[in-house]
């Protein structure tokens, strides 16, 4: 019984992602914001310039995000805002192409008596949907190099 308990219970040890092994060649579309392209290459360093057959080629085509006013009652204003950020991306590993799209959604009540305050919920939320984009962009990746 004892025998059974502790090789159910075996943990693996946290293995952390390492971009530096790998070669990664990243390209964005000129529509893709500064947020975007200066997170993703902190974490994805390119490491060179040339494309080579067992490089990772990684581009981020489009980004889009929208917002989405939810009114309710007899209220002027609206009770929630709703916001979604879609990134799509292509990864190409030597013959294997792959087309991603990758969607977050935010939504918070924008009851608000100060609009200073809304605006910097706004920008916080997209800031969130934007780190989760890229955390999916990395997951992602990774799942591919392995």
């Amino acid at each position: 019984m004892a025998c059974i308990f502790i090789s159910s219970c075996n943990l693996n040890q946290y293995q952390q992602v390492n971009f530096k092994d790998k070669q990664y060649f990243l390209t964005f579309n000129k529509d893709i914001p500064s947020k975007i392209e200066t997170k993703v290459k902190k974490i994805i360093k390119s490491s060179s310039d040339e494309v080579k057959a067992e490089t990772f080629q990684i581009s981020i085509i489009d980004y889009q995000i929208k917002r989405y006013e939810v009114y309710s009652g007899s209220a002027l204003r609206s009770l929630e805002t709703e916001i979604k950020g879609n990134l799509k991306i292509s990864i190409k590993v030597k013959d294997i192409s792959l087309n991603k799209n990758f969607m977050a959604m935010k939504r918070f009540g924008s009851i608000e008596l100060n609009p200073l305050a809304e605006t910097e919920m706004l920008n916080f939320m997209e800031s969130e949907i934007i780190d989760d984009l890229v955390g999916q962009l990395i997951l992602e990746v990774n799942l591919i190099d392995m």
